[in-house]
């Protein structure tokens, strides 16, 4: 009497089963060999999905370069033209400043004066 696969390795005989066919040999190396290709063709496939996200992440990178670089641009110009604006302040500052002192000199003498001299004009 045969016991079967499980039978056998329950009792400790590690004796194949002396029933069983070429056939059944022939089916189990069949499904290796369906199992390894499957396992290769998993393995392509897990290469190929690595060298495109490796692809995308140099495009990712060099999009972050591009953006980068165009916001140190704009920051540059936003830079220079922030002296400029600061340059035109002080002067229009400075003019001002003119302004205030030629008034100060004709006001200060016309309100505070010796009145004596324009009423000897008069």
């Amino acid at each position: 009497m045969t016991m079967p696969q499980d039978e056998m390795l329950m009792h400790g005989n590690h004796e194949p089963n002396t029933g069983t066919g070429s056939s059944d040999i022939a089916w189990i190396g069949r499904l290796i060999t369906k199992v390894e290709l499957s396992v290769d063709k998993l393995a392509d496939r897990v290469d190929q999905m690595r060298q495109a996200i490796a692809v995308d992440q140099e495009r990712m990178r060099d999009a972050f370069r591009s953006q980068v670089s165009e916001v140190d641009s704009r920051v540059d110009h936003l830079e220079k033209e922030l002296v400029r604006l600061k340059l035109i302040a002080s002067a229009a500052t400075a003019i001002a400043m003119v302004f205030v002192v030629g008034l100060g000199a004709i006001a200060v003498p016309r309100m505070f004066g010796d009145r004596s001299g324009t009423e000897q004009r008069r």
